[in-house]
């Protein structure tokens, strides 16, 4: 197994980035992994919004949908899911 070097970077600006979000964390954590297997020196800190949702579109395939309709459901069920909690 090659030997990777891994940056984490601030651990503050990794909750802030992901929003304390398991989901988001998780999404970030891959994108990370990804892309030092490939050689980047990238910083977990530095994966934003915007790096998360891209790795999650290209790794999902959701390229391909409608982008307002897919967020659209991912409002929609994020108020399901604050409903059913109250």
């Amino acid at each position: 197994m090659p030997a990777f070097n891994w940056y984490k970077g601030d651990f503050e600006t990794i909750l802030k980035n992901t929003d304390s979000n398991l989901l988001k964390k998780n999404i970030a954590l891959e994108t990370w992994i990804s892309s030092t297997k490939k050689g980047s020196s990238l910083k977990f800190e530095q994966i934003n919004n915007d790096r998360i949702y891209e790795h999650f579109h290209y790794h999902y395939g959701l390229q391909k949908f409608d982008t307002a309709l897919l967020f659209l459901y991912s409002y929609l069920f994020q108020l399901r899911h604050l409903i059913l909690r109250n």
